[in-house]
């Protein structure tokens, strides 16, 4: 099973499930298929000549790498999973601890600030804006929380902008 496919430069990047969460590519017809980074892998995003993966040597030991399509160059740039990973102007925007939303500058010079602080279920973003969901865990099963959200680049001045329970 492929997981998280991102179509770069000719070549369709995904997870595979079936070898315990490596990372693979192929081209897009689907022959040429390889080996790009064979340790446990949560999540990738592709920008520009990058694969920006959060993955693991041993299950526990979560980090997020920067590498180049080549696979030839990679960097560590968090001692921790960055997951559902957008890059906007100069920051990256995540999912990390606690399902908070989170951003860092590209730059990495300084440490991640905390937009939304837990429950994070997805964003999106746009000129407009940051867009995003909340959950909330319940005792026994995931609870949809009421409705869709919108705030500024900065966190500020969340509103809600559609209710979903009625």
């Amino acid at each position: 099973m492929a997981t998280q496919l991102h179509i770069y430069d000719n070549w369709i990047y995904f997870i595979n499930a079936e070898d315990e969460f490596s990372l693979y590519k192929m081209d897009l017809n689907g022959n040429d298929v390889q080996s790009v980074h064979a340790e446990f892998t949560t999540d990738l995003a592709v920008y520009n000549n990058q694969l920006i993966i959060s993955s693991s040597e041993e299950e526990r030991d979560l980090k997020t790498i920067i590498r180049d399509t080549p696979g030839n160059y990679h960097s560590t740039i968090m001692n921790e999973e960055m997951r559902d990973l957008v890059k906007w102007a100069d920051y990256y925007y995540y999912i990390g601890e606690n399902e908070g939303l989170y951003r860092v500058k590209t730059t990495l010079e300084s440490e991640p600030e905390v937009l939304v602080e837990y429950n994070i279920s997805n964003f999106t973003i746009m000129e407009q804006g940051i867009f995003y969901s909340l959950y909330r865990r319940s005792s026994m099963y995931l609870e949809e929380d009421n409705g869709v959200y919108q705030m500024d680049f900065e966190g500020k001045e969340s509103l809600s902008i559609k209710s979903m329970i009625q």
